[in-house]
């Protein structure tokens, strides 16, 4: 197999971040428990940790994987979804394995089938598998898994990890999830363990609450940012993000980060605290000579992240974001606005569903020039809604155009010849940066 017919077997399954109507039919754990009871469970091997939140887990468990591997760690990262490449998906930290070994496990995967008569498995069960079966053939010494939605019935919920982390809740498919911070929270909080130590980013009250009680209930050690950390700074420039970061036992964390915006900041952040205190308690070890601050501070400065607040030109400046909620576009458009100022364009698309509206309004006052489109054909979208959003958005300037896609958005953009902006969308940003490719 190539790795585009790998990819085409993979996503010939129910895809359930194409097709969220399909959710409720088919999201459930047996399946996949089935699955690697069939495989000689390979989600059992080695240290591990789990990620759930409906905001900033990917870019968490992407600083935690750099972490590990500056600690001397052979690193798998699991991670979703993808910007241009499906590899991004499952890597050795953040860096893509040999062709070979991914059409070899998939490949491997794919004959198995063959002979098996069980249900059928989701587009991102098969992921899920195939990055237990790379890791353990690849003989790793750590593992960072992302769930894809929710936590409680998400396919990487079959493992016991190490630790939990549990970043930022918001409303997000509610659809699916609940309708409410307390129920979103009760589904990310499904993949508590008993005994399983979890460490929390800061959360609305409503959220924490329920994690927690349910910690509680587990007898899960459960850690508190906000509890635990008595300073944390950010300072922006174009070209970084200076960290500073004081928690309770007297520890100081200085970093220079090499991605923008005081939302990886607080990624990072909430990685280096959690990291910390996964040494300090005792469930990983350093080398005798490895200093611990040290350790932290190179693990951060070298994160590499595709698709959050990533330059991608500087003349003119052109920076893609993959924010696509509420709490993620507000932080973006703060750190837009003391980098860059006003009177930019924004290239926007978003799929429907989401929460166009109170996206736009944080959005359209920074801008001189807004440019709509779809962000793909993943899913369907409605750039003529999106529009009509950011032409009602209070202070906008009222220029917004509809491009037919994500090319000659961009070509509209610059013409302007003023710095670019491109969010809404992870499956956008991928758009864009493939039509630079």
């Amino acid at each position: 197999m190539t790795l585009h017919e790998s990819w085409d077997w993979l996503s010939s399954f129910t895809n359930l971040e194409k097709n969220h109507s399909a959710l409720k039919r088919v999201w459930r754990l047996e399946r996949m428990q089935a699955l690697l009871n069939a495989r000689g469970n390979p989600e059992k091997a080695g240290f591990s940790l789990h990620l759930a939140g409906s905001k900033g887990k990917g870019s968490t468990a992407a600083f935690l994987s750099s972490l590990l591997t500056a600690s001397g760690r052979s690193t798998g990262l699991y991670a979703s979804p993808h910007v241009t490449d499906w590899r991004e998906r499952i890597t050795l930290n953040g860096q893509f394995f040999p062709d070979e070994s991914y059409t070899r496990v998939v490949e491997d995967l794919r004959t198995w089938w063959e002979g098996q008569t069980s249900e059928e498995p989701t587009t991102f069960e098969w992921l899920t598998l195939a990055a237990f079966e790379l890791f353990r053939s690849e003989n790793l010494d750590a593992r960072v898994l992302e769930t894809g939605l929710g936590g409680r019935l998400d396919a990487t919920n079959t493992q016991t990890p190490t630790a939990c982390v549990l970043t930022l809740i918001e409303l997000e498919h509610t659809e699916i999830l609940g309708d409410s911070l307390a129920l979103i929270a009760a589904e990310k909080a499904g993949i508590l363990k008993p005994g399983v130590p979890a460490w929390c980013a800061p959360q609305k009250l409503e959220a924490l609450e329920v994690f927690r009680r349910t910690a509680r209930e587990l007898k899960a050690p459960f850690h508190s940012f906000d509890e635990e950390v008595e300073e944390f700074e950010t300072e922006l420039s174009r070209t970084g993000t200076d960290l500073l970061l004081a928690l309770a036992d007297g520890t100081r964390i200085e970093a220079r980060l090499p991605l923008l915006g005081k939302a990886q900041g607080l990624n990072a952040a909430v990685a280096a605290w959690t990291f910390h205190g996964l040494v300090r308690g005792g469930y990983l070890n350093l080398d005798p000579d490895q200093d611990l601050g040290e350790v932290i501070r190179v693990g951060l400065e070298t994160t590499n992240l595709p698709g959050r607040m990533q330059i991608v030109s500087e003349d003119p400046w052109l920076v893609v974001d993959g924010a696509h909620t509420t709490e993620s576009v507000k932080l973006l458009a703060r750190s837009w606005e003391q980098l860059f100022g006003t009177g930019a364009t924004l290239i926007f698309g978003a799929f429907e569903g989401k929460a166009i509206e109170p996206m736009a309004a944080a959005l359209a006052p920074l801008f001189a020039h807004v440019i709509v489109t779809s962000p793909g054909t993943f899913r369907p979208s409605n750039p003529s809604a999106l529009q009509k959003a950011f032409l009602e958005a209070p202070g906008g300037s009222g220029f917004v155009d509809i491009a037919p896609d994500a090319k000659a958005a961009l070509a509209w953009a610059e013409m302007d010849g003023t710095p670019v902006l491109v969010c809404g969308s992870f499956y956008l940003a991928g758009e864009i940066l493939k039509t630079l490719s």
